[in-house]
Order: C-alpha cells, then sequence, then structure tokens
C-alpha cells in the first residue's frame, strides 16, 4: 500500500523502517528522511496494529524475514548454551531476549487493545507526510532557519563593535565584551526572536495545512480525519486551543483547527 502510494507520487522510496517505541512510549508518529532519490519512511510501532507487529523487538526493522532469523538465532544460542551473548551482540541483548509473544502482549495490550489505526488510516498519515515532500517543506524550513541564523550573527556582530551601542547603554568610555553580550541576548534578541519565531510558526502552520490539502486531494481527507482524532487520544494531547495563542506559540494547529480545515478540503 505504502509503495504503491509513493509510486503514484513519484516518491523515491527505498525502505520502509519500523521503530519499536512502544517500550518506551505510547507517542505515535511517521517521518521520511533521505536525500535526493534514496528517501525512507519511518513509522513508529505505536502506529500500527498487533497483528502487524509480529516482529521482534528490535529498535529498527527494515527487512523483516533477515531480522526474524536472527532474532531466533541469537536467542537460541543463548539459551542452548546458558552462558553470555558475545560481546558483538551484547548491545542487542535487550532487544533480543524477549519473545514475541512477551513483546506484543507485555507493550501493546495497554496501549493499543482499543480501536487502533487501520491500515487505510496509517496510509492517510503517510500520505500527509508524503505531502510535505510533494511541496518541499523540508527544504523551505532548512533555508528558513538559515536565514533566521543569518540575521542573528549579521545582528550580533554589528551590534558587539558599535560603540554608538554601547553608548546608548551608558557606557561612554569603554565597551566590555561581557556587558555587550549580555544586553544583545537580554534585551535587543529578546523581541527580535518573539518576531521570528512567530513567522516560522506560521510557515510551520501553513505548511501542516497544505500537507492535510494533499491528503485530501489524494482522496484521505476522511481517512485523515479518524487517524488525527485516535492519534491525538493516543498521543494524550489536547485537542483545543485558543487560536491567537496557537498561532503564536504553536508550530502545530490544534486537532479542531485541522479538522475543521480537513471539513473545508474536502468539500472543494
Amino acid at each position: 500500500m505504502i509503495q504503491g502510494l509513493s509510486d503514484k507520487v513519484s516518491f523515491p522510496l527505498t525502505n520502509i523502517f519500523i521503530v519499536n517505541s512502544s517500550r518506551k512510549s505510547a507517542h505515535s508518529n511517521a517521518y521520511f528522511y533521505g536525500f535526493w532519490r534514496n528517501q525512507r519512511i519511518v513509522l513508529f510501532d505505536t502506529l500500527l496494529t498487533r497483528e502487524d507487529l509480529i516482529v521482534p523487538s528490535h529498535k529498527y526493522v527494515s527487512n523483516l524475514s533477515l531480522k526474524e532469523e536472527r532474532y531466533t538465532e541469537v536467542l537460541s544460542e543463548h539459551e542452548s548454551s546458558n552462558t553470555t551473548i558475545s560481546n558483538d551482540n551484547q548491545d542487542s541483548y535487550e532487544d533480543y531476549k524477549f519473545s514475541k509473544s512477551e513483546y506484543i502482549q507485555g507493550n501493546l495490550d495497554s496501549e493499543k487493545s482499543f480501536d487502533p489505526l487501520s491500515n487505510e488510516e496509517v496510509l492517510a498519515i503517510v500520505c500527509h507526510e508524503l505531502g510535505h515532500w510533494v511541496y518541499q517543506h523540508n527544504i523551505k524550513s532548512l533555508v528558513l532557519n538559515e536565514i533566521v541564523l543569518f540575521v542573528y550573527i549579521a545582528l550580533f556582530s554589528l551590534l558587539l563593535d558599535n560603540s554608538l551601542f554601547y553608548t546608548r547603554f551608558g557606557f561612554v568610555d569603554s565597551q566590555p565584551i561581557i556587558v555587550g553580550i549580555v544586553i544583545i541576548f537580554g534585551f535587543i534578541f529578546a523581541p527580535i526572536d518573539f518576531l521570528l519565531s512567530f513567522c516560522i510558526n506560521f510557515l510551520n502552520r501553513r505548511f501542516e495545512y497544505s500537507a492535510d490539502a494533499f491528503a485530501a486531494k489524494m482522496g484521505m481527507g476522511s481517512l485523515l480525519s479518524s487517524a488525527i482524532i485516535k492519534l491525538t487520544r493516543d498521543n494524550k494531547s489536547f485537542p483545543i486551543n485558543d487560536p491567537l495563542y496557537s498561532t503564536f506559540h504553536n508550530h502545530h494547529p490544534s486537532t479542531i483547527e485541522r479538522l475543521n480545515a480537513l471539513k473545508i478540503y474536502k468539500t472543494d
């Protein structure tokens, strides 16, 4: 399903990874990473149903058949010889020593025993992430962050050796570097940081809306809406925020804002 969706949008998918996050948290997520024509999709195991997770408890699982074989081999060697695992495998021992049934029952029954995401909803989440790739949001965010960094560096270098800057703060005959740094970071950068953070959050929120719109355009608006509701529940996120506060402080729209926007996208 994921491969077919990737081919449909010309996403150069080379591998799919499953991150074993359920042993530490119930947080669910999906993302892609890579350069140029070598892209990978990563899914948290908390996104998947128990039937999808009949795999050993590895941090990353790419080739499931090979990982399964290696898991069985190492575990059998350890149990039959009643000795410690070799140094080469010692770092991975915690991932190998639990049986599959223990992994499934111990980690997922308490978290995913009710109304997990369906395969179609997981695909809708992946479609949302592919929307970020189609619209090149990651590249735009990288360029924006570099511009912000350049602004800070340029402003810092401009003020640190500026005699007029020190004079305005009462240092007529001297330019103490420590005082200059404290003033710049404590007083000059504070309002600038607030404005730049607002601009970054505003653009990030636009990116999320456009990725949601892409999923709706691909015919997955309803599935994405139900997936967002389940993710909000599983991640224990509060679904409502004051719109003005959310605009200034949150880099993602609230659940209600995204659901309302998806209703509009589905009717367009």
